[in-house]
Formats: structure tokens, sequence, C-alpha cells
């Protein structure tokens, strides 16, 4: 899969990313079982399984498609990192310089938020909008997601899915769609609820 994931969890190590970046079968949008492999990088970049491997699907938010009456508030899903690999918590990866995200705050309209990426790597824009409702499309699938933040575009591209959101070094979401104009991103504490996460 081509998607960002990011090390936010203590404890045992896990990965966050969205849920239809690890959950998800990119062609079929039905969700994959849990334990299925992880991989970094994804398939799309040439990542496989016996080369790539990083980790296995752990928990996931699920989505709920083609339904006005069944809304969705986060788009995310943790897989659990193998022994073998290091991990760093909260460590944001980026050319100019890693950064660290700990904790998670609100945001209102006009903060301006940053994330580091796996196709535009570290950009920062303003938000637009912090209580969103809006369509996604995924394939031939739609799905209606409520509570959403907005953020100007350019902020993210195909590929940047699962990227952490942060404001001033805090955890605000998850990028996770967009369109030319605009950059979704599902807030922090939806996807800790719906997850049972905590993020320090």
């Amino acid at each position: 899969f081509a998607g960002t994931l990011s090390m936010v969890t203590y404890g045992e190590k896990k990965i966050l990313s969205n849920a239809h970046v690890l959950a998800y079968h990119p062609d079929t949008n039905k969700p994959l079982a849990l334990g299925t492999p992880t991989i970094q990088q994804g398939s799309l970049d040439g990542g496989t399984v016996d080369s790539n491997k990083v980790g296995e699907l752990y928990k996931y938010i699920t989505i709920n498609f083609n339904s006005f009456w069944r809304p969705n508030y986060a788009d995310a899903a943790i897989a659990k990192l193998d022994l073998n690999v290091e991990g760093l918590s909260g460590v944001q990866f980026a050319e100019g310089g890693n950064y660290t995200v700990s904790g998670f705050t609100l945001v209102n309209k006009g903060d301006t938020v940053r994330k580091s990426g796996r196709t535009t790597g570290v950009t920062a824009n303003k938000v637009t909008s912090n209580n969103a409702s809006l369509f996604i499309w995924y394939g031939n699938k739609w799905a209606y997601f409520k509570d959403q933040i907005l953020v100007n575009q350019p902020f993210l591209q195909a590929g940047d899915s699962g990227s952490l959101v942060d404001k001033n070094g805090q955890f605000v979401g998850l990028a996770f769609a967009g369109s030319d104009t605009i950059a979704v991103v599902c807030k922090a504490i939806n996807v800790m609820a719906g997850l049972g996460i905590s993020v320090r």
C-alpha cells in the first residue's frame, strides 16, 4: 500500500495510519484479517511481504460505506511492530531534520498545521474548518464523515494518507483524503477513542 506510517503509541510498539492503508484491500475495499502483514515500503512502491514486513494488523476502525445513516468519524488503524523492527515513538521523518510529536490538541479555523508524508514530505497550511461533514470516495464506494478538519491545499497528495498532522508538536489528527483545494484530516480525539489508544 502507498501510505504513511507513524509510530506514536507507547508500551508495545505500534504503528498508526489510516484504515484504508493498513486494514482494507486497495482494489476491493474489503477489510483484511487481523494479523495481515504490514509492509514498509508499501507494495505500490515495490515493497514485498518477504523483504519489507514490519508488523501485523492489530486493530482498526470499521469504515461504513454507502450509508448516510452510519456516519464515520475517523479512518484509522494500528499495526503491531515485529520484535526485530526498531521504532522511535513520535518521531516524524523529514529531509530538513526529524521532529517529534507528543500529546494531542484541538485546532481552530485559521490555525497552521503540519504533516510529514510519503509523497510530499513536510508541508504546512491553514485550517479552514474544524467541524466539516463530507462524502469521501474510496474507489467505487463512498463513506460519509462528520466532525472533520479541513486544511487548505497544497498540503497533501496521493500517497500521503496516514500522515500524522500536528500543531506546534502536538498530535492533531491523521490526513486521509483531499481534493485540489482541501485536505481532510480526522481528529486525534476521534482516532484515539475509536482505537482505544492514548498518545503521550
